[in-house]
């Protein structure tokens, strides 16, 4: 692992080239590696088979069996495929006085192609602000991550940040470390609004604050889309990870939405461990096939899953049919729902340089002495009726328009 200190955002990271960045495979076995190990609740058992009406779920979505269930699905779609409005978090930011303050960045794995993305956008809203990033690559492995802070603090920084983000539980007596120093840290994407703000969220007891994603929405929103599409004639294969908690969060709203607009939708759900993740044919995923011939809709929990749940399909010989569904809004996965011949037709994508702008936001505000504000970033569903809205290929970056950056800029005084 190495520190790499960035000021202008035409820096290329070290140890990064693009042709690391398009290897899919490797991108996803590091991404999976670095999640599993981020571990916020505890899985329990590899498959279950419910209907949508026993999802165990407490419903949240608006819906109902027949007409209805389908008016719910088609409306949530309708304002799911919108561009999201972008809002401001909290109060203005004198951004000009930051100008020289220093933050060491910690990813939860430098091979991911979510931290990839936002990385480079996060490093722009430093440099408009003047503001220096440390980024501390690293492989996903909770020893690095402890490295990570051990260096953070040695370096003295104004604020480290934990991005997307290492497991705050594995690092409590160097976040205790950190407060004893007088260094702020702040963490994202581990929690969605559901969840209560720092120091009340899982692991968050050392933490100044936190930055949420969309996962409830986003969960809803692969649910709602899978009604609409079928017309109420899902039968769904939900594919999570074991022990995730954002994942816990997305696969729930999808069982609360079934069960509120298609209580007759089939749903079943597998849950994966470390060893069963690959881009080839995922092995839960491929047995569930051949047990039910009728699955007609697989979603996994997050764009790491898809490629291995295409090659599942394949190995099944079920191409025919068969629809996937991604979250997260990664480039690769994006790709998938650009091509009309992939099965992949949708991805509840996550706006990427959105999510690092609020990251950012977070932490200016944390360095200019401000309270914390509830940051929540938002999803929207991209199928092949708007792909192109999301841009071209290898980032499809561009979905979620450019007010976002100019209300922040705006925010910060600085635009």
């Amino acid at each position: 692992m190495t520190v790499i200190e960035r000021r202008r955002r035409a820096e290329k990271p070290a140890g990064r080239s693009s042709s690391t960045i398009r290897k899919a495979s490797f991108v996803a076995v590091a991404s999976v590696t670095a999640l599993v190990v981020t571990a916020c609740s505890s899985g329990a058992g590899t498959a279950t088979s419910t209907s949508a009406g026993a999802g165990g779920a407490a419903t949240t979505a608006a819906g109902g069996s027949g007409a209805s269930g389908l008016a719910a699905a088609a409306a949530a779609v309708k304002a799911g495929l919108a561009l999201p409005t972008w809002k401001a978090p909290g109060p203005s930011i004198d951004g000009t006085k930051l100008k020289g303050k220093k933050i060491f960045v910690i990813p939860i794995t430098s091979q991911s192609a979510f931290v990839q993305q936002v990385e480079p956008a996060m490093q722009e809203a430093a440099d408009a602000a003047g503001v220096t990033l440390t980024f501390f690559t690293n492989q996903g492995k909770p020893d690095q991550w402890v490295q990570g802070m051990n260096a953070a603090i040695a370096a003295k920084p104004d604020l480290i940040f934990l991005e997307a983000a290492p497991d705050p539980r594995l690092l409590q007596p160097q976040l205790q470390a950190a407060k004893a120093a007088g260094i702020p840290v702040v963490a994202s994407h581990i929690w969605d609004e559901k969840d209560p703000d720092a120091p009340g969220c899982v692991g968050c007891e050392n933490l100044t604050a936190v930055v949420k994603g969309p996962f409830s929405q986003a969960g809803a929103m692969t649910a709602s889309w899978t009604v609409n599409d079928s017309q109420g004639k899902a039968n769904v294969l939900l594919v999570g990870i074991q022990g995730i908690n954002s994942g816990d969060l997305v696969i729930a709203a999808q069982k609360a939405t079934f069960s509120a607009q298609c209580p007759e939708c089939k749903v079943k759900v597998v849950s994966l461990t470390l060893d069963q993740i690959t881009d080839g044919a995922i092995q839960p995923v491929t047995t569930a096939l051949t047990a039910d011939p009728g699955i007609n809709y697989i979603i996994p929990s997050f764009d790491i899953l898809t490629a291995g749940t295409v090659a599942s399909l394949k190995i099944s010989n079920r191409t025919e049919g068969t629809k996937v569904l991604g979250f997260g809004g990664t480039g690769v996965v994006m790709g998938m729902v650009a091509d009309p011949t992939s099965n992949v037709a949708m991805d509840a994508a996550e706006p990427l340089a959105w999510t690092a702008y609020a990251n950012m936001d977070q932490a200016f505000r944390i360095l200019a002495g401000m309270s914390p504000v509830q940051s929540v970033t938002p999803a929207r569903i991209f199928d092949r009726t708007n792909i192109s809205q999301a841009g071209s290929a290898p980032n499809y970056a561009d979905g979620f328009g450019s007010d976002f950056k100019a209300g922040f800029l705006k925010l910060w005084n600085l635009g």
